[in-house]
């Protein structure tokens, strides 16, 4: 992420300091020694750069520039920007003799721009259009890469036998004897374009088609200026401004669409809130435990998600999870998995059976693949036995003073049996684990999203750093116990984005439940 602002943040350099050197020679050769149509000229480019530097800020600000789309829009900008660049600097120096050779250097990068710019549309267009991949699209790349690939070969010719243009000993542009062929490419690639925009116009609404369609019109009927007028080159200056248009209309609706997302979200992030049972035992008058959970998603909505519910009088379900992606679609996942595993629960049967018939039912027809580890366990609070099973999730932390799985000390992270993750492979066996909690021992059950949060440098919050909070709060309630964890990994992480869901979940055992 950083290598790509550095980047960006040196391209809007680059056009700003390409600005101020259009800006210097100007002032250098002075605005007055230009006649009335190269002045209008030159001032409709100023406009234009200034433009495309500004969009160009938006954009990176505004869009993904990382995708595709907004990559390919870029380019397109930048490639119009540098057209309109080359087109000041040529005016402003013509007629100077002693800067010929850099004239003739300017105008050949000039007519590099009209080629290239009208590729970048295109591919852009493809991409927009959502058919990029297609083999018609690649044949029509490929067609237009060899047009494009003699149009650069000529252009180079020229630079040694004038074909195009060719500038005097007094530093004065001229149109050379094939200069009506120059923008051949130019027009071939505008009109396969404006075809393929026509074919797939189903595609796009009504207003993005007037748009594309315009950006191609416009430039040409400019170019077409240009040739009755010489001394008028508006082309780039109104392709910049039919970007800049197409930007403002685009994102107009981007954001209407945006709000639309937004809202839905909101609801969904509300709904998955709702799901997740949030009246602890601390605040009833349950007092063989004390229990605290919480999940904080990636996104709007995650794949994470914590349940526990009295099975009878005595026994109490609890439970972490974690699907296998983030999202919508892990959100809607996770919500058919914790029903299902609720109400399996509550019909009778061990942890293992539950979880076996949860496997069976999601595994089938699961076209998307996913899946959902989960920790599952069964208290007795009447004995503080405890029978869980864990299918391919993280093994809990556990503090059970004088037993064989924990430690008189503190916490501990032990691996024990397990099985595989509900729905990865649907019919795999899933073992149990059992053991007895005594008064004040602990368990503290947690998603990857804990011990794998990255801090600025890529390295892992890990197991030491959780058990060293866990252990530096072994005395406090759930709640603050959960509290404390979060408040660490934020600190460990930063100001850096979270990854991924994280879920914890802390059980104290306080005593056992009289018969």
């Amino acid at each position: 992420m950083n290598a790509r602002r550095k980047a960006r943040s040196l391209i809007v350099l680059f056009m700003i300091l390409l600005f101020i050197a259009d800006i210097a020679l100007l002032v250098h050769f002075k605005m007055d020694s230009l006649e009335r149509i190269p002045l209008i000229q030159v001032a409709m480019d100023f406009f234009g750069m200034s433009l495309g530097i500004i969009l160009f800020i938006i954009c990176l600000k505004k869009w993904d520039y990382a995708s595709k789309l907004g990559i390919r829009f870029l380019r397109l900008e930048f490639m119009v920007f540098i057209g309109l660049v080359m087109d000041a600097a040529d005016w402003i120096l013509e007629g100077h003799p002693e800067l010929r050779t850099t004239s003739i250097i300017l105008e050949t990068c000039l007519y590099f721009a009209n080629p290239l710019s009208a590729y970048a549309f295109m591919s852009y267009v493809l991409e927009y259009l959502g058919v990029r991949e297609l083999r018609s699209s690649k044949n029509l790349m490929n067609l237009f890469t060899v047009g494009l690939s003699i149009s650069i070969v000529m252009r180079l010719v020229n630079l040694i036998y004038p074909v195009y243009f060719y500038i005097d000993a007094a530093g004065v542009y001229h149109r050379a004897f094939l200069y009506q062929l120059s923008n051949v490419c130019t027009y071939l690639g505008g009109t396969i374009t404006l075809l393929t925009i026509i074919y797939y116009r189903k595609r796009i609404k009504r207003y993005q088609l007037l748009i594309l369609v315009a950006f191609i019109l416009a430039p040409i009927i400019a170019l077409c200026v240009n040739i009755l007028y010489y001394g008028l080159t508006p082309a780039f200056s109104v392709m910049m401004a039919v970007l800049t248009s197409f930007y403002l209309i685009l994102n107009v609706e981007r954001s209407r669409e945006q709000s639309i997302v937004e809202s839905e979200l909101t609801i969904a992030t509300k709904i998955q809130k709702a799901m997740l049972p949030d009246l602890f035992p601390e605040n009833s008058d349950t007092q063989e435990y004390d229990l605290y959970a919480s999940m904080d998603p990636a996104r709007e909505v995650g794949g994470d998600f914590y349940d526990f519910f009295m099975l009878d009088d005595n026994r109490l379900a609890f439970l972490v999870a974690d699907v296998s992606d983030k999202g919508m679609g892990a959100a809607l996942f996770m919500a058919v998995s914790k029903a299902m595993i609720k109400m399996r629960s509550q019909a009778g049967g061990s942890p293992a059976e539950v979880l076996r018939d949860v496997d069976a039912r999601l595994g089938k027809d699961n076209d998307l693949g996913m899946f959902v580890t989960v920790w599952l366990g069964y208290l007795d609070l009447t004995t503080g036995h405890v029978v869980a099973c864990n299918a391919g999730h993280d093994y809990p932390a556990l503090f059970l003073r004088g037993k064989e799985e924990g430690s008189e000390t503190g916490y501990v992270v032990k691996e024990t049996v397990h099985g595989p993750a509900v729905a990865f492979l649907p019919g795999m066996k899933f073992p149990e684990i059992e053991f007895t909690m005594k008064p004040g021992d602990r368990i503290f059950l947690y998603t990857d999203g804990v011990n794998e949060a990255q801090g600025a440098d890529g390295e892992e919050f890990g197991f030491e750093r959780m058990l060293n909070v866990l252990n530096a709060h072994i005395h406090d309630s759930s709640e603050s116990l959960c509290r404390s964890m979060k408040e660490e990994v934020d600190t460990f992480v930063g100001d850096d984005p979270q990854f991924d869901d994280m879920t914890m979940m802390a059980l104290t055992f306080h005593g056992s439940r009289a018969h």
